[in-house]
């Protein structure tokens, strides 16, 4: 029978062939009834779903405007919001682009248009982001062909892309190739995987972990037009495709995406939908893949999802590096200072300057460690009582915990400002520390760790057929090579749950797991059924904030002990990013300590050295009690900036 062949690129042929349809009474459902996604679609063709993880949206395709463009569309609580089109390069005008993957946050790989010598061909390209918008897009260099180049698929780890092509095609049938990652970071030579194609062709495939492919084929055996199949990467190849039959008809489906709930997105030409192609949606039942062993038992495993999401929350803070150490008497104002060992990897707090303080030091500590050329100088700024005794104990310090060279660190006894002449507390000594080489941090620093997984806990079913012909079975998950045994018995079916928090360490380096199930038959042979899980990490960002009367804001907590640390690069990072956020409208709030005029001098020059840089700007200054429990010594140079997020 003739058969529509679409290659989806915006070109149609017809072609005949002749095919064979017979159902494998061990291949049940993966979804259920598909619905139309009424808000995304059109008249037009509206095609090629893909998930991009690091922006949870849903990119398409519509040929709406009579040029395939690409569209988002946000998914919360199975329900898509009304597409938006994408501005910028992505979409050239006059053109037709198509079929987007993606690597990373900030890169992308898809299909266009690339003109040769003698014409032009579907090719691949890829593209970057940058400050929130894609770049132009340049050809993937390796994989660009005088042919058809089309319908990328990149693995979550990025090792790995697969298309379609007609390349070394006889009669113009497209099939699946696949490159691997090399070392200098390209896509090597392109491989045929001939163990998945046919006479016909095969199109859209969908990587939804390194080791599970979906795609569209019209030459496999289906119903009819462009089926839906599966195919795990199993013992050196890819094993037999399986029809995904709950979603398959005797019309047109391709273009599979799998979003993080499990649920599919897919399009087809199939009675009853707005247009031409339109986009479906289908929910995930427990039922999955099962294999047929020689020894005619089946095994089945299912969960509730496809999917497990790993969430990375990621909190930064603005910090400036304090160059000071505070003594009275020769003791440290900071008891902790010369405790920790040097080793360790500073963490910045807005809530305890001391502790702020602490750390600093202990990044300089490290600075000198890692940079072996590196001298410090300490010098003082603020008094003259026991510079000696001081400087020998930061030395002894750094000498005997730290490993630095005697030679590398030196005392300047010249003061390097003079002493206020109004000092309040006549044993204060406050030294600088100075190096040869600049010691500069980053002003954003994040502190992050996983915290949830979705799902918290996996409903798993597991059965045979005939159950009767399995004497024991053990189940567990697969991480990184190593297996963990869950459960085991001798009777099925069986449904429990386990808590895969157990494994939330592990699962923040991988892309994918395996459920495992092994079965022991009467005859003693074991039949082993996997299920594969991609994970999903999802990082989101916030900054460090308090909430004062009703509104948000991003403390900063500053030290300034003379003008010169206004020549500082650590400060000057940190107040172009104050200036930046009055640029913006934001509020801005300096507080100096209640009842210290010399803290609400520090923080009048602060806020005239930010007018200065957004003279339309305004600042303003009150007081606080915020540091209260912070050592009096401290008061008179600490600063609080607040801004408004």
């Amino acid at each position: 029978m003739q058969k529509k062949i679409i290659y989806l690129s915006f070109f149609v042929c017809l072609c005949c062939c002749n095919y064979s349809y017979a159902q494998n009474s061990s291949e049940v459902p993966l979804w259920g009834e598909a619905q139309n996604i009424l808000i995304l679609n059109t008249e037009s063709d509206d095609f090629a779903p893909s998930w991009n993880r690091f922006e949870n949206l849903l990119y398409f395709n519509s040929t709406e405007t009579g040029y395939s463009k690409f569209y988002t569309s946000e998914f919360n609580n199975s329900a898509f919001t009304p597409p938006a089109l994408i501005y910028g390069d992505l979409n050239k005008s006059r053109n037709n682009q198509s079929y987007i993957t993606f690597e990373s946050r900030d890169l992308a790989y898809f299909s266009t248009y690339r003109l040769s010598e003698s014409r032009s061909f579907l090719n691949l390209f890829l593209t970057q982001n940058r400050r929130k918008q894609w770049t132009k897009p340049v050809p993937l260099d390796g994989l660009a062909f005088d042919g058809f180049v089309a319908h990328p698929t990149v693995s979550p780890d990025g090792s790995i892309i697969i298309f379609s092509s007609d390349m070394n095609s006889g009669d113009g049938d497209t099939d699946l190739w696949m490159a691997f990652r090399q070392d200098n970071g390209s896509f090597g030579a392109a491989v045929n995987l001939k163990e998945l194609n046919t006479p016909g062709n095969e199109i859209t495939p969908f990587l939804l972990a390194r080791d599970t492919l979906f795609f569209a084929s019209d030459g496999q055996e289906g119903l009819g037009g462009y089926d839906l199949f599966i195919s795990v990467y199993e013992d050196g190849h890819w094993q037999r495709p399986y029809p995904l039959e709950s979603l398959n008809t005797r019309y047109d489906e391709s273009d599979l995406t799998i979003l993080p709930t499990g649920e599919a997105v897919f399009s087809s030409d199939r009675p009853g939908g707005k247009g031409k192609l339109d986009l479906y949606l289908a929910k995930p039942v427990k039922k999955r893949i099962q294999n047929v062993v020689p020894s005619g038992i089946a095994l089945s495993i299912s969960t509730q999802a496809m999917e497990i999401t790993a969430r990375t929350e990621q909190v930064q803070n603005i910090k400036q590096n304090i160059p000071y150490l505070f003594f009275v008497k020769g003791v440290p104002v900071v008891a902790s200072m010369f405790k920790d060992d040097c080793v360790k990897t500073a963490k910045y707090s807005n809530n305890n300057f001391e502790i702020n303080l602490a750390e600093s030091f202990n990044y300089t500590s490290n600075f000198l460690k890692t940079n072996p050329e590196a001298k410090l100088f300490i010098s003082p700024v603020i008094g003259s009582v026991q510079v000696q005794e001081s400087f020998t104990s930061v030395k002894k310090y750094l000498t005997e915990k730290c490993g630095i060279e005697d030679s590398r660190i030196t005392l300047n006894r010249s003061p390097a400002v003079n002493a206020p002449q109004d000092n309040t507390f006549p044993d204060l000594l406050i030294l600088k520390m100075s190096s040869d080489k600049p010691i500069f941090s980053e002003i954003l620093n994040a502190d992050s760790g996983l915290t949830s997984l979705s799902p918290p806990v996996l409903e798993v079913s597991l059965d045979a057929k005939p159950r009767k012909s399995i004497l024991s079975w053990v189940f567990g998950i697969e991480i990184a090579g190593e297996k963990n045994e869950i459960k085991k018995g001798n009777e099925l079916p069986a449904q429990f749950e386990f808590n895969i928090k157990t494994f939330k360490q592990r699962l923040e380096s991988v892309d994918s797991v395996i459920l495992y199930f092994e079965a022991n038959d009467s005859g003693t042979k074991k039949v082993i059924e996997n299920l594969n899980l991609h994970v999903n990490h999802l990082k989101i960002t916030d900054y460090y904030k308090e909430k004062i009367n009703k509104k948000f804001y991003q403390p900063v907590n500053l030290c300034i002990c003379s003008p010169q640390d206004y020549e500082s690069e650590d400060l000057k990072q940190v107040l172009q990013y104050i200036e930046s956020a009055m640029q913006e409208g934001r509020r801005v709030v300096i507080q100096y300590q209640k009842n210290r005029p010399d803290s609400r001098k520090n923080a009048e020059v602060l806020s005239n050295k930010l007018k200065s840089k957004q003279p339309k700007s305004s600042v303003e200054i009150e007081t606080s009690d915020n540091h209260v429990g912070v050592k009096p010594q401290l008061l008179p140079y600490i600063i609080r900036v607040l801004i408004e997020r």
